[in-house]
């Protein structure tokens, strides 16, 4: 005998308690903007809402202050989370320009990117500029492209490698000069950059 198919989830009133369970619950499993969570809460309690023919503007206003009391206990920290996605993101091999891009996509400030981006060059002792250097070392490195490539009739066209440099996000300056360096001019230009940044 098949199992009954269920219906849709029932809805629920949104009460601020449910709302607190709901973020605590999504921020157990995930980092998030502060932003992030404002969308996530909203989706479904005004989703439920309107189910349920409740007035909107008590929700947000509950969602609102739900928000600023996580961040008032530390539990949601938009400089943390810039600081730790960026370097996930870098570790990756994104460029910083992608880098920023992502974080503001996810509701982050312009300040905080610029400020997650700077202490990211700081940590791996460079400067911003560099670390779009390292990161296009690394694509090239991880797409086995340019200097890392087969070197033989089955290498990608400088065209498609050039284009495939701008799809994941550097500039074409950076792209050639990791196209046309050896890898021992790469590894060097690497170290300088961490040396001397």
């Amino acid at each position: 005998m098949p199992a009954e198919r269920r219906g849709p989830r029932p809805a629920r009133p949104p009460t601020p308690e449910r709302l607190r369970r709901r973020a605590l619950f999504y921020l157990e499993r995930f980092a998030a903007s502060r932003a992030r969570l404002r969308l996530v809460l909203r989706r479904r309690a005004l989703r439920d809402a309107a189910a349920l023919e409740l007035p909107a503007l008590p929700i947000t206003t509950a969602i609102e202050t739900l928000l600023d009391d996580l961040e008032r206990l530390g539990l949601l920290d938009d400089r943390a989370y810039a600081a730790g996605r960026a370097r996930s993101l870098a570790a990756k091999g994104r460029p910083p320009r992608r880098i920023a891009q992502e974080l503001q996509a996810r509701g982050v400030e312009r300040e905080l990117i610029e400020t997650a981006i700077d202490e990211l060059a700081f940590e791996r002792g460079t400067t911003a500029a560099a670390l779009e250097l390292d990161a296009a070392i690394a694509f090239a490195r991880r797409r086995r492209l340019g200097p890392f490539g087969p070197g033989d009739e089955t290498a990608k066209p400088a065209e498609k490698a050039l284009a495939a440099f701008a799809r994941a996000g550097f500039t074409l300056d950076t792209a050639r000069r990791v196209l046309t360096a050896s890898v021992e001019e790469l590894e060097q230009l690497g170290a300088d950059g961490r040396t001397n940044g």
